[in-house]
Parts: C-alpha cells; sequence; structure tokens
C-alpha cells in the first residue's frame, strides 16, 4: 500500500513595459494551489499481480492584470490574466492493471483507467466586447492497455515486448480562458467548449541484458485525434493577430529510442543513447478557415548523448557527457511565424560537453 498526500503553490508575475513611444505598464500573473490525493495498492491473485488506486487532484487558481499609464498611476484592472480568474480544476482517476505470467516466458500485463476532469472558471473576458462570462464544463473518459513481454531465451537477458494503449488530455485552464500573447504577433483568446484530445500509441521493442551490458531499442506510432491547436479567427485585435484553441487537427508521431551501457572494467562504463521523430497534424499556415497537412509544432529534433562514467568508490564518481541535438528545420506554419523564438530556417543544432 502506497499513500501519498501533497500540496503545491505555483506563483508567476510578469512586468512588462510596452514599445518605446508608448510606455504603458501591466502586471500580469497568477497564483495556483494544488492538493494531491494518491492510493496504489498491490495484491496477489490467481489470475497475476494486481495493481490497482485512485488520485484526486485539484487546483484553486486566481489571476489578475493590472494597468499603470506612463507617469505611473494605477489605470485599472482587467477581469482577468492570462487566464481566467477565481477558478479551480478537478482530475480525479481510477485505475488498475493486472500483470499475469501466460507461460514462464511470456507476460501478459492490462490496464484501465477512468477519469474525471471538471472545472470552473468563475470570470473569463470576452476580448471584443469587455464582458465578462463563465465557463463550467466537466468530461470523462476510460482508457485501456495490453502489453506482452516475451523472453524468448529464457533467463539468457533477452525480452521482446510489444503494445497498444489509449491516451487522454482533457483541456486546461490556458486552452479554456486564456488572453495572452501565443507566438510572435498573436494574441490568444478563450475557446470554452472545447473536447479532449485522444490519442492511441503502439509500440513494439526488445531489450537486452548481460552481466557487463544493456542495451535497449524500441519503435513507436501514435495515432492523434482531435487535437487541440491554435487556429485564427480573421480578426485583429490591439494590433495583434486573433487565434483561439479548436478541436482541429489530426494526424500522427512516430519515432524511435535507443539506449545502452557497457561495462569496459569494474569501475568505468560507457553509455549512449538517441531518439528520432517525425510526425504531422492539421495546421492552419493563413488566416483563413482551411487547414493543411504540415509538420507538427515543435517536433524534437535528433538527439542523443554518449557518457564514460568512473566509479572512484562507492561515494565518489565522475562523469564526461557529449551531448547533441541536430538542426531543426521540419517546421510547422506556425514555427516559422514565430520569429522571436525561432530563427529563420530553424533552430540550430548543438553540442554540449559536461563534466560533473
Amino acid at each position: 500500500m502506497k499513500l501519498s498526500v501533497s500540496w503545491q503553490r505555483q506563483s508567476e508575475e510578469q512586468d512588462r513595459i510596452r514599445a518605446v513611444g508608448d510606455g504603458r505598464r501591466d502586471l500580469q500573473g497568477f497564483d495556483v494551489d494544488t492538493l494531491g490525493l494518491w492510493a496504489q495498492f498491490e495484491s496477489d491473485t490467481p489470475f497475476g499481480v494486481l495493481t490497482y488506486g485512485a488520485s484526486h487532484y485539484r487546483d484553486w487558481v486566481d489571476s489578475q492584470t493590472l494597468n499603470f499609464a506612463p507617469d505611473g498611476r494605477f489605470t485599472g484592472r482587467d477581469l482577468q490574466g492570462p487566464v481566467g480568474d477565481d477558478a479551480t480544476y478537478d482530475l480525479f482517476g481510477l485505475f488498475a492493471q493486472n500483470r499475469l505470467a501466460v507461460t514462464t516466458s511470456l507476460d501478459l500485463i492490462v490496464g484501465g483507467r477512468y477519469t474525471y476532469a471538471a472545472t470552473e472558471i468563475g470570470t473569463v473576458e470576452d476580448p471584443v466586447t469587455g464582458a465578462a462570462f463563465s465557463i463550467d464544463e466537466d468530461w470523462h473518459n476510460g482508457s485501456g492497455s495490453a502489453k506482452l513481454l516475451w523472453r524468448p531465451l529464457d533467463d539468457r537477458g533477452l525480452e521482446v515486448f510489444g503494445g497498444v494503449a489509449q491516451g487522454f488530455r482533457a483541456p486546461n485552464l490556458s486552452d479554456l480562458s486564456r488572453l495572452d500573447t501565443a507566438r510572435s504577433n498573436e494574441l490568444e483568446t478563450a475557446a470554452p467548449g472545447l473536447d479532449p484530445e485522444k490519442f492511441l500509441n503502439s509500440e513494439i521493442g526488445l531489450r537486452v541484458t548481460g552481466d557487463r551490458y544493456h542495451a535497449g531499442l524500441a519503435y513507436y506510432y501514435t495515432d492523434i485525434e482531435e487535437m487541440i491547436v491554435r487556429a485564427p479567427t480573421g480578426r485583429v485585435i490591439d494590433g495583434a493577430f486573433e487565434v483561439t484553441k479548436r478541436n482541429a487537427s489530426s494526424g500522427f508521431i512516430h519515432g524511435f529510442e535507443l539506449d545502452g551501457d557497457v561495462k569496459l572494467c569494474d569501475t568505468v562504463t560507457l553509455f549512449g543513447s538517441f531518439s528520432w521523430m517525425d510526425g504531422e497534424v492539421d495546421g492552419f499556415p493563413t488566416s483563413g478557415p482551411e487547414s493543411v497537412r504540415e509538420p507538427v509544432s515543435r517536433l524534437l529534433p535528433p538527439a542523443g548523448l554518449l557518457g564514460l562514467r568512473w566509479e572512484a568508490t562507492d561515494a565518489l564518481w565522475f562523469e564526461l557527457v557529449g551531448r547533441a541535438s541536430a538542426r531543426q528545420d521540419n517546421l510547422s506554419s506556425g514555427d516559422l511565424r514565430d520569429t522571436q523564438r525561432i530563427p529563420p530556417g530553424g533552430t540550430p543544432g548543438y553540442a554540449i560537453g559536461i563534466v560533473r
């Protein structure tokens, strides 16, 4: 039996002075308090090892924007900050997983999860009229997974695995009620009525373990439905193009991951990893409603690391690590417009040397 109670507080504030010639100032920020309750149990049954439990997290959110004239005078308070004010968000889950030894060399792992998400946002500002409105929404979902683990050589260290799993993400406060800058020259506004995102992930791979080495290779493919993306509305607000969230995208992401380590001697280990991914979803390259198939925004470029670790004593070790990432020029239309974060032609590759 494992039980957990947690409390977290997150606070963020932005102090902005507008462009030269304007001089207006605003203080924008939010505070989030989160209470978490979590319980997990494990039982041996005639049908395998059963793991089950429940979790519940609640966020309390306050959000504000204070405005000041160039001479420092307080000129008023907006109805909300970057997200809606006076909000709560609940995330509750029930889960269970069973691991059954079908044979001495084959395990079957099946699991399921029920998720309930709900939010009440007391004050949201209409960016055109300035009027206040509220949002009260909830979502339900059941997700399942199944995985096989096969040891074809019994205890000789080879394990082959494969499986399928469903994924679910309910809209968050930012998706539903944001009023803030998005990418370059974009203002994101509230989007009540969103549906959850849904995913179906499949994977296959193998692991090899010996007395002095370990290696793993896995390939995955994730199908994406009802993905929440920013889409233009065609309006211009305060000099910025308005965008809002919509369940307007579907597509896929796939890739592979490789990792391993080998002991060169009793105290020295060589280790490394490499990952590659690619994917396409529906995007909005223009201010109109038409979508096109394009790369997933902010895709991880090919990246990896190679390191050498010396365990001098039980309590003292040294590492040399090289971490590298390739250039990423496989960009979505939103990435291309986001010149404040992504330079023309994409993000450059880099290499980092680490001693620790």
